[in-house]
């Protein structure tokens, strides 16, 4: 009974440990990139609030600290703590020129947005 017990907690601790190993190793590693280029557009507005999870995913995947690489002027505004300027309806949102771009976009869709040639 006591070595079914054993082997019971060995295979599950080997299976906890083998899925968070492949959680961590397929999570997208934008910020390893070293980048080049620039942005015909260089500012946008950043509307996110902090128990927004697709506001966090756009931070947490480097999105935007790779945007301000390539030289893009970004205002990050807090919807809770400050009155937004334009009218959006959802979060994350994001104004690039006179267009608001709402829900989550990745840094590929974002950088295609503000015209930026990447080298």
């Amino acid at each position: 009974m006591k070595t079914k017990l054993t082997v019971f907690i060995l295979i599950t601790l080997i299976m906890v440990g083998t899925a968070v190993f492949f959680y961590f190793s397929s999570k997208p590693k934008t910020e390893e990139f070293t980048l080049k280029g620039e942005c015909q557009i260089n500012k946008m507005i950043f509307y996110y609030t902090d128990w927004c999870p697709w506001c966090a995913k756009v931070k947490d995947e480097g999105t935007i600290s790779n945007l301000k690489k390539l030289g893009v002027e970004i205002t990050e505004i807090n919807v809770d703590k400050r009155t937004p300027e334009h009218q959006i309806r959802d979060i994350p949102a994001f104004v690039i020129g006179d267009s608001v771009y709402e829900g989550y976009k990745t840094f590929e869709q974002l950088s295609e947005m503000l015209n930026c040639q990447l080298l």
